[in-house]
């Protein structure tokens, strides 16, 4: 089984892969990093969520469900930092808040808790 990948059925599945493959668990991790910093990269260049059918599939969400969990994850996992720090209006995480409330027409706590 693949090892540290949990969060992400994407990438938990394509480090299985890589396993069953015979890949060293080592190789493995590395792999999986990379594909992840890749995917990150990507999605800041295109602005874009990290959205791919296999993690819809396995949380059994439609795109609005995934999106809005998605983003309230992120909200969760940053609580612990300093709110100066997520209430900027200039903040990145504002400008996507705005495009899921716009393109769901959904309203999300503004708190950031």
């Amino acid at each position: 089984k693949s090892r540290g990948n949990k969060g992400c059925p994407y990438f938990a599945a394509f480090g299985q892969r890589l396993l069953d493959r015979g890949k060293h668990p080592r190789c493995v991790n590395f792999a999986v990093g990379s594909k992840f910093v890749r995917v990150s990269l990507a999605m800041m260049k295109s602005e874009s969520f990290f959205n791919p059918p296999t993690v819809r599939d396995y949380l059994n969400l439609n795109e609005k469900e995934s999106i809005v969990s998605c983003y309230k994850t992120i909200i969760k996992k940053l609580s612990n930092f300093s709110s100066n720090l997520l209430v900027s209006e200039d903040n990145y995480l504002n400008k996507i808040k705005k495009d899921i409330e716009n393109k769901f027409n959904v309203k999300l706590n503004p708190n950031f808790k």
